[in-house]
C-alpha cells in the first residue's frame, strides 16, 4: 500500500525552533523526527510515499534521500496548510480509487512493546472491512487531556463511534482510547471530506463516514507513544526514551526499536553513557575546532552525574558549558549553563 506522511504543520508550540526547522526535521535522539514516523510505517509501504508540505518545505525536503527504498512524492501546499483531510484531497490525483493508505503524523514518536504492532494493525483493518482503521492505545487521558476515540466493542474489535472529549455524546461505548496519529484508511474516505480546503480526517471525514454506516474500527496495542508538541513535553519524552538505551534494557522491543532507527538514521555514531550516578548522556564526536574547543564527554557526565540528569548532544554542537537536562540540537552553541531547554 502506499504511505502519507503528514509534514505540513506549523510547529507552533515548539517555537522558536520551528521558526528554524519544521517540527519532522526536529531531532529526537539525534534523529529527525521524520525518520521515527517512516520507520514505524515502513513496513506497510510497497509503493509510493506522500509527504504533504507547507512550512520550511526544504527542511523535510532534505530528509528524503534517506528513504531511497520508496519513491517519494511531495504534495506542496503552498497557500496554506490544509490539515489532515485537506491533505488527502489536494493530494487525490496521486491516489487511486479503492486503495488503501498508511497515513501518519511526520513528527510521532511511537514505540512497539511487542514486536508486529504495525503488521497487527494491517491484519485487523483487512478482517474488519473498515473504512479506516486507527492504531489507538489505552492512556488514562484519553477522552479528558487527550480527544478520545469512543468506542464499543463487537465481534470484529473496537467499533469507533466518534472522537472528542465529550463523554455525554456517546453514552453506549465502552470507554475512550487515545489515537497515536496513525491509520490505514481507504481512498473512498474522498467522498466524506470537502473538494477543496482544510479539514480533519477525523472529525470532517471519519464521522460523516460513521454517520453514513461505514465502518470506523480501532486497533489496540501497548505502545510507548511520546506527547513531543511543546519543549517541556519534548525533553519529558526524551528523559522517559533514554533508559531504554541502556544495557538493563536491551532486549526489550522498545530498546531494540531505538537502537535500529538510531543506527539507521543517524548522521554519524553516537554513543549512550549512563554514570551510577545517574547522569545520561548520548552524544557523538566532540567538534575538534581548537578555536571553540567542547568540553569532553567526560566533563559533561560529571555535570549530568551529580545531578542526575540527562543530555543529548547532536552532530557538530559546541557545547563549552554544562548543560542539565536539555538537548542541543545539531550545530547548537552551548557557551553557558544550560538548563530544561532545547537549544537550536
Amino acid at each position: 500500500m502506499k504511505g502519507f506522511l503528514l509534514a505540513a504543520g506549523l510547529g507552533t508550540r515548539l517555537r522558536p525552533i520551528t521558526d528554524k526547522l519544521a517540527k519532522p526535521a526536529v531531532s529526537f535522539l539525534n534523529v529527525p523526527m521524520f525518520y521515527w514516523s517512516y520507520e514505524f510505517v515502513r513496513p506497510l509501504i510497497s509503493g509510493e510515499l506522500l509527504v504533504n508540505l507547507h512550512h520550511l518545505p526544504e527542511t523535510v525536503r532534505a530528509l528524503t534521500p534517506k528513504i531511497s527504498a520508496q519513491r517519494v512524492t511531495f504534495s506542496h501546499e503552498a497557500t496554506a496548510p490544509l490539515g489532515s483531510g485537506g491533505a488527502l484531497t489536494f493530494a487525490r490525483s496521486h491516489i487511486s480509487e479503492d486503495e488503501d493508505l498508511v497515513v501518519a503524523n511526520a513528527d510521532e514518536v511511537i514505540l512497539p512493546r511487542t514486536p508486529g504492532t504495525i503488521d497487527r494493525l494491517a491484519k485487523h483493518h483487512r478482517e474488519s472491512g473498515a473504512i479506516a482503521t486507527l492504531l489507538t492505545m489505552r492512556h488514562p487521558e484519553a477522552g479528558g487531556k487527550f480527544g478520545g476515540v469512543w468506542h464499543q466493542t463487537d465481534s470484529l474489535g473496537a467499533k469507533v463511534l466518534g472522537f472528542g472529549k465529550e463523554a455525554s455524546k456517546y453514552p453506549q461505548a465502552a470507554g475512550a482510547l487515545h489515537y497515536v496519529g496513525v491509520l490505514i484508511v481507504n481512498s473512498r474516505i474522498l467522498r466524506f471530506l470537502p473538494n477543496q480546503g482544510e479539514s480533519n480526517l477525523l472529525y470532517d471525514g471519519l464521522i460523516k463516514a460513521i454517520q453514513a454506516g461505514e465502518r470506523v474500527s480501532a486497533h489496540v496495542e501497548d505502545l510507548m507513544w511520546f506527547e513531543t508538541g511543546n519543549q517541556t513535553d519534548f525533553l519529558h519524552a526524551t528523559s522517559e526514551a533514554l533508559p531504554y538505551l541502556s544495557v538493563r534494557h536491551r532486549d526489550t522491543t522498545i530498546a531494540q526499536a531505538l537502537r535500529a532507527t538510531i543506527s539507521k538514521y543517524a548522521d554519524e555514531p553516537f554513543h549512550f553513557t549512563e554514570r551510577h550516578g545517574g547522569g545520561k548522556l548520548l552524544a557523538g564526536p566532540m567538534s575538534n575546532d581548537a578555536a571553540k574547543a567542547s568540553l569532553s564527554h567526560e566533563a559533561v557526565l560529571d555535570a549530568l552525574d551529580k545531578e542526575k540528569a540527562f543530555a543529548v548532544i547532536g552532530k557538530g554542537a559546541l557545547v563549552r558549558a554544562p548543560l542539565i537536562n536539555s538537548v542541543a540540537l545539531p550545530g547548537a552553541e552551548i557557551s553557558h549553563l544550560v538548563r530544561d531547554q532545547l537549544v537550536l
